[in-house]
């Protein structure tokens, strides 16, 4: 077989792998002056079905297509070289990735440590949310499928290897489309591999998440060396119960994991991006535990003190001082705080004894006659004594109270505030009643309207109505005028909605057929219009139906005399 040159180019130098779809073989490219060697993938269709072949034809084109722009985009993902069809039978040629799979290291090696799982995952991730951004599902992510590029070709040197992700689904789901029994086209097998494959995807409706729930299975098997059926299962909750397996992985990890093989894909991470986020904290959770380490004590900023108890030799030298000097606080007052308080009021009675007796001693030719004269004071006590005694005892604490009480007690305020009170809102109500502008801005706007209206109402008749441009938009969806129908979107709707032309394109090659039921005009002026549309999609995998409601807002362009749809939002 070596002798024979595929598509008269390609040297087959061994056999790889075979599947149900068919081979794997290892080749050399005979018109390349390097002779570079490439992997070529085989596949056959289920079916016969001259029909169904016709289709399969189609979708390999397409697929072929998708994956060389997956290739050239990302370093992780294996680039296509060729695609070509050979009696019968389909061929990919793709970029050969030297190096073992992960389920070769993990029975070569063993068992992962926890750090090697978190470095597959941060390099998985960001590859995953790459294909997830062409709305693209892996369907098969597996141990075999993921291959280990490392620097050094050879070994398995932890933190040098380069993870690949190969053997992307939906070439297989190609090969599997089938005649359903009512006469439509449907896939006759699930894609994907036992027990790494989720529910939703065994039963033909892979989601996003549905990736992530392989990958925490591939994760868990690093850890364990453990493949999914060796688990048991919750009987209530279809979980699978794997945490006693491996009993040393931190609680961090676990709990990403957990979340990542949920039954139910709403528990699920929605996004490759979010588990990526959820790695994160345990990540700075361990380097600040490093920097407790004994050689670090003097610069751990307090924030870190929580976490020195859980290394037990750095309880003694650095938790002591703050504990020390709080624990004492609540039992007693120290010697020097006490000898501080006694100091401060000894000054502050001495400040006030003195000024008591400066203004007693300004005072003394009024407290002098009652002291040296006894008995003829008596009489005169009682007109005197009373005013003399209040200045004297109040006179001390008058210059700190009466300046703090008086003004409140005065009732200045109440006049202040109430009467201007009432007489100003009536002046402040003036500006506010300064409406007579409006009226003299709304005249003008009243009279534009008809000043525009009557301008467009003259080439109406020559132009297409909004109904008319909705439903010549969807004909080129459907005879696949993807340039013509892309121009028909409003620029701000390219790039806020649409996102980009590929992303388009690759949208509505999943749709075989959209089929426009009724058109509502809820609004329109010469200018623009808001359009409710009842559309039914025939999707092009599996036949199935889908509706929708969508209300658009179109604008008309002068200079392409069209109307552009600037909007869409489901209804």
């Amino acid at each position: 077989m070596n002798s024979v040159l595929l598509n008269n180019r390609y040297r087959i130098l061994q056999e790889l792998g075979m599947g149900g779809f068919g081979q794997t073989f290892l080749a050399e490219d005979t018109q390349m002056p390097s002779k570079r060697r490439c992997v070529i993938k085989q596949l056959k269709p289920v079916t016969g079905n001259p029909e169904i072949y016709q289709i399969v034809q189609e979708r390999f084109a397409r697929e072929a297509a998708v994956l060389e722009q997956l290739g050239d985009g990302n370093a992780q993902i294996p680039k296509l070289f060729a695609y070509f069809e050979l009696e019968g039978q389909f061929y990919l040629v793709q970029e050969w990735i030297e190096g073992g799979t992960l389920t070769k290291k993990v029975q070569t090696l063993g068992t992962q440590s926890e750090a090697e799982v978190r470095s597959l995952l941060t390099k998985i991730l960001p590859v995953l949310t790459y294909v997830h951004s062409f709305r693209i599902v892996h369907r098969d992510i597996k141990p075999d499928n993921i291959m280990l590029r490392p620097s050094n070709p050879g070994s398995f040197s932890p933190g040098e290897d380069i993870p690949i992700l190969i053997d992307f689904g939906a070439v297989k789901e190609t090969m599997a489309t089938a005649m359903s029994s009512s006469g439509g086209v449907t896939n006759s097998i699930a894609i994907g591999s036992p027990g790494f494959m989720s529910a939703e995807q065994a039963a033909g409706r892979p989601l996003y998440s549905s990736d992530l729930y392989s990958l925490g299975l591939t994760a868990i098997y690093m850890l364990t060396g453990k493949i999914p059926q060796e688990f048991p299962t919750d009987p209530a909750t279809g979980e699978i119960l794997w945490r006693s397996s491996a009993p040393t992985v931190s609680p961090g990890l676990a709990m990403v994991l957990d979340r990542a093989i949920r039954f139910n894909p709403r528990d699920r991470f929605p996004t490759a991006q979010e588990m990526l986020d959820a790695l994160k904290p345990d990540v700075n959770s361990q380097v600040a535990t490093v920097a407790v380490a004994p050689g670090n004590r003097a610069p751990v900023p307090p924030s870190q003190v929580a976490t020195v108890p859980v290394a037990p030799a750095n309880r003694g030298p650095v938790p002591p001082p703050p504990y020390r000097q709080s624990s004492p606080q609540p039992s007693g007052i120290s010697p020097r705080a006490v000898g501080i308080a006694v100091a401060v009021l000894a000054v502050s009675f001495l400040i006030g004894f003195g000024i008591t007796q400066n203004r007693v001693s300004s005072d003394a030719p009024i407290a002098t006659p009652p002291a040296n004269n006894p008995p003829p004071v008596s009489p005169p006590s009682s007109n005197p004594p009373p005013t003399q005694t209040p200045p004297i005892i109040s006179q001390p604490t008058t210059p700190e109270r009466p300046p703090v009480v008086v003004p409140p007690e005065e009732p200045e305020t109440p006049p202040v505030v109430v009467p201007p009170s009432e007489p100003e809102p009536p002046v402040d109500e003036i500006p506010p009643a300064e409406p007579e502008t409006p009226p003299e801005v709304l005249p003008p706007t009243e009279p534009e309207p008809p000043d525009s209206t009557p301008e467009p109402t003259e080439p109406v008749g020559d132009r297409p109505t909004p109904e008319e441009s909705v439903i010549d938009y969807y004909a080129n969806i459907n005879n696949r005028n993807y340039s013509q129908s892309w121009n028909q979107l409003d620029p701000r709707f390219q790039t806020n909605q649409s996102g980009n032309y590929n992303t388009y394109t690759d949208w509505w090659n999943s749709v075989r057929r959209v089929t426009v039921n009724n058109i509502n005009v809820v609004a329109s002026t010469p200018f623009s219009a808001i359009v409710d549309t009842s559309l039914t999609y025939i999707m092009e995998e599996d036949g199935r139906l889908s509706n929708e409601t969508l209300r658009m807002s179109l604008i008309w362009d002068e200079e392409t005399g069209t109307w552009a749809i600037e909007q869409t939002s489901r209804l």
